[in-house]
C-alpha cells in the first residue's frame, strides 16, 4: 500500500476512506477479544519498527493509515483519533498527532494524552449510535 500520495496529495475530506467511519469528536472504546488485542499490539509494534528503519519520514498519520488497513484485513475493531495540541516549540504554535486505540488502550501513537481529539474514526459504522 502506497501511503505517501494518501497523506500528501488527497484532500483531508477523503481521510475516512483510509481511516474508517467518521464519528463525532468523542472518546470511544470498542470491545475486542484478548486475541484481537494481542494481535493489534504486535501489528502496531511491527509498524513502529518498520517506520524507524525506512529511508523516508514515516510519521504518525502514515503509520495510522497502514495499521488501519492491516486491522481491517484482520477484522480487529479499532478507533483512530486525529488530535492537536498547542505547543510553544511547534511551528505555528500547534502540533498534530494521530493515534489508534484497540479496546481501552492506545496501541499506536503513544503520548496521545497530550493531544485533544479533533476527529474520530471507527473501524465499524456507529452512525446508529450518534
Amino acid at each position: 500500500m502506497v501511503v505517501w500520495p494518501i497523506v500528501n496529495i488527497l484532500p483531508s475530506r477523503c481521510a475516512h476512506l483510509f481511516l474508517g467511519h467518521p464519528f463525532k469528536n468523542k472518546q470511544l472504546c470498542l470491545i475486542t477479544t484478548e486475541s484481537q488485542f494481542s494481535e493489534a499490539r504486535q501489528i502496531a509494534a511491527l509498524m513502529e519498527l518498520v517506520a524507524g528503519s525506512v529511508p523516508w519520514r514515516c510519521e504518525c498519520l502514515a503509520q495510522a493509515i497502514c495499521v488501519n488497513w492491516l486491522f481491517k484485513r484482520r477484522k480487529i475493531p479499532s478507533i483512530t483519533y486525529l488530535g492537536a495540541a498547542f505547543e510553544k516549540d511547534a511551528e505555528g504554535g500547534m502540533q498534530a498527532h494521530a493515534w489508534i486505540c484497540v479496546g481501552p488502550s492506545v496501541v499506536l501513537g503513544h503520548h496521545a494524552n497530550r493531544y485533544s481529539p479533533i476527529a474520530t474514526f471507527t473501524s465499524t459504522d456507529l452512525s446508529d449510535y450518534e
